[in-house]
């Protein structure tokens, strides 16, 4: 299997930090055809090249990630909010586990908090 993966990032009445979240996943070491960016938000962020947005209006969080699993093209999904970053490899560790691994339904790692 050659995993595809769908990152998305709900924004839920902040953007306050939305662009460094998307740059960490933009700057990630896994080839950018092999995943993309979803950001679900209920506020204004600005356009990014290889960003999708989609806009929905008075939403809370749960049905911004709800609506975010369902524009999703991936097999795995990777969310990510919109205050924390990725590790630049994040992405290229996920797809080698589950392209190795065919049965597996979870991956999860630790946090680092700095």
């Amino acid at each position: 299997m050659d995993p595809y993966i769908s990152v998305i990032i709900p924004v839920f009445n902040r953007a306050n930090f939305v662009n460094e979240a998307i740059d960490s996943v933009l700057n990630q070491t896994l080839e950018k055809e092999k995943y993309e960016i979803i950001v679900v938000t209920n506020v204004d962020i600005p356009l990014k090249k290889g960003v999708k947005i989609v806009k929905l209006e008075n939403k809370w969080q749960g049905p911004i990630i709800y609506d975010g699993i369902n524009e999703a093209r991936g097999e795995i999904i990777c969310p990510l909010d919109d205050d924390d970053l990725f590790l630049p490899n994040k992405l290229e560790v996920v797809y080698n586990l589950f392209k190795k691994n065919s049965n597996l339904g979870l991956f999860k790692h630790p946090a680092i908090f700095w």
